[in-house]
């Protein structure tokens, strides 16, 4: 979260930053047409981790869209045992 936060600073793509975090759950704001690129670049940051001691344990993100709780739609789970990092 906190690699998002300075990217979403660098970048100038503010909804990279999390809006709002309650325990593990993260919410971002993120505009319709910037929303798959904002998908893939969360789960990758969220996935990937510099610390070598946190690759042996697996770590998974589950991802929803929509404009508001009520209306989420999952789009999938993502596991870092099957993510690949460039």
């Amino acid at each position: 979260m906190q690699r998002l936060g300075r990217a979403a600073f660098k970048e100038n793509l503010p909804y990279l930053q999390p809006a709002l975090n309650i325990h593990d759950d993260l919410t971002f704001v993120v505009p319709i047409a910037d929303l798959q690129s904002a998908i893939e670049r969360i789960v990758t940051e969220m996935l990937s981790c510099p610390f070598s001691w946190v690759q042996k344990v697996p770590l998974s993100v589950e991802v929803s869209t929509g404009a508001n709780w009520f209306t989420m739609q999952k789009l999938g789970n993502f596991s870092s045992l099957s993510l690949t990092v460039v």
